[in-house]
């Protein structure tokens, strides 16, 4: 479709978001030394886009700016101009976001529009921009004229503007930081970050804050462990009534599973519709929080339900998972996902269309563009009268129409996905696929599927994404117009990287009880601590050196979509502390946590939630579940025991079940202290409860599980 146009430099790239642009008529570069150094020698100052591939503003501003002929020129003349893809560069977006921040006194966003010298220095920082200026807001094409005309008449001042950028972007991060503090903050404080993020919620409609709103897993996470923690029952209904909020609203796909990114209103109806991989892997798991607290199979079945969408949709034939689905399909943002009520009436029969519009509030004049945005408006409960009606009839009628209406979606054209596999976005994934298939029966259908998935995911990391002991952020494949394929990993990890690889390979070991899965989370550790570690104020910076972050290395603790990963890097450490028994690592999450206290002090729930998240698991421990299994005889309250565990919320668990010959246990853990002493009484299988190494008495019976349980883990009836 493009054999008459001319590539640029961006031909060459894996990205999919890049090869988007490969055929503008701008003369983009990626984002290298070849680049900057052609805007040195040609002395010309850089125009720097920055974006992602779901992005519809992004794709927007390419449709109308960067395929114009006339701009494309203008840029082409004057300007070295150079596409960034933020996901594989996300130390070069956090950067100029700062920027953006610090030069507006507001948070930007995407597309992120930069200038800037050749030596990587900004002057000019917006988001989007319309072609031509319009409704008080400059057209690109003016701006690129007043930038070159500036640049060319300013330019000492331009560069003599360097120290105090330089200077300005290292206090914000030093603010953002915090004063360095050699302890650890107490336990009010975390009380106080969650009184804080309660006060947050917005009554009338759940969630927190106002419009736009996003979903903050991290923050809905710490909350229900704190409400469970400190029996609080409103903070457990604020997160209750939040993820029936989501789970109920257009942000949820109503017919085919998963999240959207978030709602550009403020009662979850109108989502923007890209969704992300890490926002499936981050809602599944707080939804199974809320399951094991509530009991409630409801919030179980929307994990599993968005957990099957990841699978079905986003799961790579090499392993991992694509980063994301646009929110565009034809040029139109949500076209894929709305329904007008014609449609309906023609694919299904009279009684099921009524069923149908009335649970999911659907009309003639739409509640979106004149379309409908499905959204739960009636329960079922509500509707059984009107139409004389059992509760289980009317899901079976539900079930029968949402099959007919998702086989015709299907054959719409559907939004694009973007084929590139972040290894850290895909670790997140790990976690809610196993606790999965720890809660349902062994044999059951789900629990196989997921736990495969699960390993051909870690075999993928091993196998495709650590090299030399280095572990890559991005494998990219893609065919192009010339049907060629490319295929590689490509761009050494970040810590997000490290910290949630590492951690899912901890949770495979618990899981599998695999050693190799463990010694690959020991390596990528100690890569870790050598190229990320800062030896002199503590904590992890975010790049390594290699990376050559531009204008200065940072370390962050705030939550941004994704948890903050030297938060759960203290996770990380716990667990490995417990594993090997080996203190350093334990002084290093206690170092973290001292890293960030000055910042903690600001008590923000919202912003720092997997930060208070981690402190409460220090201050309170592990909590150790092992059971010895009786591998001699079948043990049917042995298994009733473990699901009872499995279905239970406790939190900072760590566990596994090992057969009383310890067959299945790696001999390299038979002489640690946490498996001595323990064994099987009575010729039955016996777990031990215990908390930073101080065990109960053997549980033997199902009924003894449930009061210790429920007695100590503030198991909420």
């Amino acid at each position: 479709m493009n054999s008459n146009k001319r590539p640029n430099q961006l031909i060459n790239e894996t990205s999919p978001y890049l090869l988007k642009h490969a055929y503008n008529p701008v003369d983009w570069w990626a984002w290298s030394e070849e680049a900057f150094n052609k805007a040195k020698m040609e002395n010309k100052p850089i125009f720097v886009s920055i974006g992602y591939y779901s992005c519809h503003w992004c794709n927007v501003m390419e449709k109308e700016s960067f395929e114009d002929f006339n701009i494309a020129q203008f840029l082409n003349q004057n300007f070295i101009s150079i596409k960034v893809d933020r996901e594989e560069l996300p130390d070069v977006d956090h950067q100029y976001q700062l920027i953006f921040q610090l030069m507006h006194s507001r948070g930007g966003g995407w597309p992120l529009t930069v200038f800037m010298t050749p030596n990587k220095v900004p002057f000019f920082t917006g988001t989007y921009f319309p072609p031509k200026s319009k409704r008080g807001m400059i057209g690109f094409m003016e701006l690129i004229k007043q930038i070159e005309t500036a640049y060319r008449t300013q330019q000492n001042k331009i560069f003599d503007s360097k120290d105090s950028i330089i200077t300005n972007l290292k206090n914000i991060q030093e603010r953002l930081q915090g004063e360095l503090i050699n302890s650890i903050p107490g336990e009010d404080l975390i009380e106080d970050a969650a009184l804080e993020l309660a006060a947050m919620y917005d009554k009338n409609n759940a969630g927190f804050s106002s419009a736009p709103k996003f979903p903050h897993e991290s923050a809905l996470s710490f909350l229900l462990s704190e409400g469970v923690r400190q029996k609080k029952e409103t903070y457990i209904k604020i997160v209750k009534y939040s993820l029936e909020a989501m789970s109920n609203g257009g942000i949820y796909d109503q017919l085919g599973g998963g999240f959207h990114r978030y709602s550009v209103d403020s009662v979850w109806l109108v989502p923007h519709f890209e969704k992300m991989l890490y926002t499936q892997a981050q809602m599944s798991d707080v939804l199974i929080d809320m399951y094991q607290v509530s009991k409630e199979q409801y919030f179980l079945n929307k994990a599993i339900e968005t957990l099957e969408y990841v699978i079905r949709e986003l799961k790579s034939s090499e392993g991992g998972f694509y980063s994301g689905a646009d929110a565009d399909s034809e040029g139109v943002e949500g076209k894929f996902f709305v329904w007008k009520k014609e449609e309906i009436e023609q694919l299904l029969e009279k009684e099921e269309v009524e069923i149908f519009c009335t649970i999911f509030g659907v009309s003639n004049k739409g509640n979106f563009e004149r379309n409908n945005i499905l959204h739960i408006q009636s329960s079922i409960e509500h509707i059984t009268k009107k139409y004389k009606k059992t509760v289980e009839e009317i899901k079976e009628t539900l079930k029968r129409s949402k099959e007919k209406l998702l086989s015709y979606r299907s054959k719409r054209i559907s939004p694009g996905i973007d084929k590139k596999i972040l290894s850290g976005w895909s670790a997140l994934v790990i976690k809610p696929l196993l606790r999965v298939s720890s809660i349902l029966e062994p044999d059951n259908e789900i629990t196989s599927k997921f736990s495969i998935v699960v390993k051909e995911t870690l075999d993928f990391f091993r196998d495709k994404m650590i090299r030399d002991g280095v572990l890559y952020r991005v494998f990219s494949f893609y065919n192009d117009d010339l049907k060629s394929t490319e295929e590689n990993a490509k761009i050494h990890g970040y810590l997000e990287d490290y910290v949630y690889v590492a951690l899912a390979f901890i949770e495979g070991f618990e899981y599998f009880l695999d050693y190799s899965y463990f010694h690959s989370a020991l390596n990528l550790v100690n890569e870790l601590i050598k190229e990320f570690w800062d030896h002199e104020n503590y904590a992890f910076f975010y790049s390594r050196k290699i990376h050559n972050t531009p204008l200065s290395r940072f370390k962050d603790i705030f939550d941004s979509p994704l948890p903050s990963p030297n938060a759960l890097a203290v996770i990380l450490f716990h667990k490995l502390y417990y594993f090997t028994e080996d203190s350093s690592y334990l002084e290093y999450a206690n170092k973290i946590l001292m890293a960030f206290n000055g910042a903690a002090q600001q008590k923000s729930g919202l912003g720092m939630a997997s930060y208070f998240h981690s402190l409460a698991w220090t201050h309170n421990h592990n909590s150790e579940l092992i059971l010895i299994n009786n591998d001699s005889i079948n043990d049917n309250e042995s298994d009733q025991i473990w699901n009872f565990v499995q279905k239970s919320f406790i939190p900072s668990r760590i566990q596994l079940k090992i057969n009383n010959s310890l067959s299945n246990l790696p001999k390299e853990f038979h002489n640690r202290s946490w498996i001595q002493g323990k064994s099987i009484k009575q010729d039955k299988s016996t777990l031990y409860i215990c908390r930073n190494f101080v065990c109960s008495a053997p549980i033997t019976k199902i009924d003894e599980a449930k009061a210790y349980i429920q007695e100590n883990f503030n198991i909420m009836n």
